[in-house]
């Protein structure tokens, strides 16, 4: 266990920081850029390890790769083998085995893949695609996103029906978007997706700041009543988890476009009736259940669904978490109800975080209420954000 310390500082005017590259965004990108023999732009030092794991995979050429924790990076890898002729064997962490990726294997198995039951998966092409395939992606829009990157590669394009409309369809159309500036030609109906083949890509490609991991300094900052800059966030961004920009007025914070960056200003807050959708941003959903629990503003959460279906079973972490600190959540379908301003906060509380780095990152701040606050697994941050306790270096640190 590692404790989380509120440090005695002395707080900058406006203290500037700069968050990791946006994952989403970049493994599409890298997926296109690999099957083109097109050059990324060069690697930075804080490079979250789900890309590093996937650059990794796709310049192996030793027969036998590893993906880790990456769910994203297993799903996208395993398209890119129907235009791979040699076989490879597949190895991640024991929790991605669990997270879904079923209806993706029987689709890329009809689509000319031999793919193993059990694993570490052993994969073979073994047929040429066929041009039309059924999908069901009702557990994870990575499913057609996959397909739908390898697609313009594909000698005839691809045709994907599916038959039940996709969970968190906003990361989908991220990579529609993404697929427009590879000048790839396609028609996407609500129960359809036809690709052609064919492409040209981008004379510049459009890498950005993670809103995701910005979301944790932003809350931070609005807890410390601490303005800020964030020097590589786009207002523009189509980044499902930038809707995070649409709530701050009521979250405590104002944000102004300013030539260094992005700069976020406290205000006062008006969140005690906000009732906050997650269905196209689910990642932002523990940063807010923690900023909601501190502030003592009633939990009104929707569209949680795909929330066990993580690096952990966030949705019952959360739950474990607000029963810990002597409340009462209601959890029906999708949706978290929770009353917080009557929480009781130890002098003493350990958090497990599953080595889920989202969590890590979001339960942080309970360190401003529980004096003898610890963390398990804090190391689970370079996930996504190799740099975090770097970064939030002016607020905390840990320590043994």
């Amino acid at each position: 266990m590692i404790r989380i310390l509120d440090r005695q500082y002395q707080p900058l005017d406006r203290p500037s920081f700069r968050v990791p590259v946006a994952k989403s965004p970049y493994n599409r990108h890298r997926i296109l850029c690999h099957l083109a023999s097109v050059r990324m732009p060069e690697e930075e030092s804080n490079l979250p390890d789900d890309c590093r794991v996937l650059n990794d995979a796709l310049s192996n050429n030793k027969g036998t790769v590893y993906l880790g924790q990456g769910g994203t990076s297993l799903r996208f890898y395993l398209a890119t083998r129907l235009l791979e002729p040699n076989p490879v064997k597949i190895e991640v962490d024991e929790q991605l085995k669990k997270r879904p990726i079923k209806p993706l294997i029987v689709a890329l198995r009809q689509l000319g893949l031999e793919i193993s039951d059990d694993w570490p998966l052993n994969v073979r092409r073994i047929n040429p695609p066929v041009q039309v395939i059924q999908l069901d992606p009702s557990q994870s829009s990575q499913f057609i996103s996959a397909l739908a990157l390898v697609a313009p590669f594909l000698e005839n394009g691809l045709e994907i029906e599916y038959i039940r409309p996709p969970a968190s369809e906003s990361f989908f159309k991220l990579t529609l978007s993404i697929l427009k500036e590879w000048n790839v030609s396609f028609d996407y109906q609500p129960l359809s997706l036809r690709i052609k083949a064919g492409h040209k890509p981008p004379s510049q490609l459009s890498l950005e700041g993670d809103w995701s991991s910005a979301s944790y300094i932003i809350l931070g900052a609005a807890l410390r009543q601490q303005e800020i800059i964030i020097t590589n966030l786009n207002l523009k961004s189509n980044q499902p988890d930038s809707a995070l920009k649409n709530w701050l007025p009521k979250l405590g914070m104002s944000v102004e476009a300013h030539q260094n960056g992005l700069i976020f200003k406290p205000k006062k807050s008006k969140a005690a009736k906000l009732k906050l959708d997650f269905s196209t941003c689910p990642d932002l959903a523990p940063t807010l259940c923690v900023w909601h629990v501190i502030t003592g503003n009633t939990i009104n959460f929707t569209g949680l669904g795909t929330l066990n279906d993580k690096e952990s079973r966030r949705l019952d972490a959360l739950i474990s978490l607000l029963k810990d600190l002597n409340l009462n959540p209601r959890v029906k379908d999708d949706a978290l109800f929770c009353v917080t301003e009557n929480a009781v906060f130890p002098s003493s509380y350990v958090a497990e975080s599953y080595g889920d780095h989202r969590l890590v990152m979001a339960f942080c701040d309970l360190s401003l209420r529980i004096p003898e606050f610890y963390l398990s697994e804090t190391q689970s941050v370079t996930k996504s954000f190799p740099e975090y306790w770097k970064q939030m270096a002016c607020w905390k640190i840990a320590s043994k």
